[in-house]
């Protein structure tokens, strides 16, 4: 285990990242704030990510500093090494394709300070960003307004619906890290930013930047990120590919359903939220009626859905 010596450990997980990684590493050079170290782990990269990341470890030694290159079987596995073998007050996840504006740090860890009142409290501080090109180029300035997204909403409820905590913009204390791997079965995780949000919202403190703190860059090869086909023609492609389509909505259903299966451990029967997430939990055993009844009662289908189109697959 390392033991940060600083209040913040930006943990930044690496892929075949020899194409933007320099952008992002030069981004976190750039900080207004000093209390943070980089902690680089990557997932058995084969182009040159490794020795990129080997030279500015070489400039910069106080700042980076890289724990290895082994596969760890995708993001999330690698985000989960990185934090299960570091160990400080605060924790931020940072993606190798991204770019930080120089405030990200010091402004996410001032709303950490506002609404940490205290260290027992699980809390998550996240933020906006601007959607951009693989140049960086702005194709939205603001990923809220873009999804139309109502982030004064930091219920459990509304999360699972939609989730608009993006990894790269979180920043999260020791306790939420502690209760968040606390009893969870990873294997029931599609990401961790999702996870850790819930974690946040039932069980302690959801904080939201409305400001955008990074370039957030959309170039296809994301492994997570945000969908910019919308509209008609969206539909019209999930028609046209049905079977494809159909597949994908049940994942996207079964990750709400693994969810609240983890969210059980996490509450009791008197909590506002246990009916809810027990029936989701159960939604796969139940029949197609009741699982179109479950999800009109809780207000579960996407915000930009035809709800008769999502009744059939349902």
């Amino acid at each position: 285990m390392i033991n940060n010596k600083k209040q913040i450990a930006v943990l930044l997980a690496t892929y075949n990242g020899e194409k933007y990684l320099e952008t992002q590493l030069d981004s976190l050079v750039s900080q207004t704030s000093h209390d943070f170290k980089v902690y680089i782990h990557d997932d058995g990269s084969k182009d040159n990510t490794v020795s990129i990341i080997n030279k500015y470890v070489g400039r910069y030694p106080d700042l980076f500093e890289f724990i290895g290159s082994n596969s760890t079987g995708g993001p999330v596995n690698n985000f989960m090494y990185l934090l299960s073998n570091v160990n400080s007050n605060y924790y931020m996840f940072c993606d190798q394709d991204d770019y930080w504006y120089n405030f990200k740090i010091e402004k996410t860890y001032e709303a950490m300070l506002h609404r940490e009142t205290s260290k027992d409290i699980p809390v998550l501080i996240c933020s906006d960003v601007e959607l951009v090109d693989h140049k960086l180029g702005i194709l939205f300035d603001s990923y809220f307004k873009y999804k139309k997204i109502d982030y004064a909403d930091t219920s459990v409820r509304h999360l699972l619906k939609r989730n608009f905590v993006i990894g790269c913009t979180s920043m999260i204390n020791n306790r939420l890290k502690e209760l968040s791997l606390e009893k969870v079965d990873l294997s029931n995780i599609y990401m961790h930013d999702w996870w850790f949000a819930l974690i946040a919202s039932q069980c302690g403190v959801l904080g939201v930047l409305p400001n955008c703190t990074l370039k957030y860059r959309q170039h296809g090869n994301n492994a997570s990120g945000s969908s910019l086909k919308v509209g008609y023609r969206k539909l019209l492609r999930e028609i046209i590919h049905f079977k494809k389509s159909i597949d994908i909505k049940k994942s996207i259903r079964n990750r709400r359903v693994n969810f609240a299966k983890e969210l059980l451990k996490y509450i009791d029967k008197e909590d506002k939220n246990y009916n809810f997430i027990k029936e989701l939990s159960c939604l796969n055993s139940f029949s197609k009626m009741k699982r179109i009844k479950i999800y009109s009662k809780y207000d579960l289908y996407p915000f930009s859905s035809n709800i008769i189109w999502e009744k059939i697959w349902m």
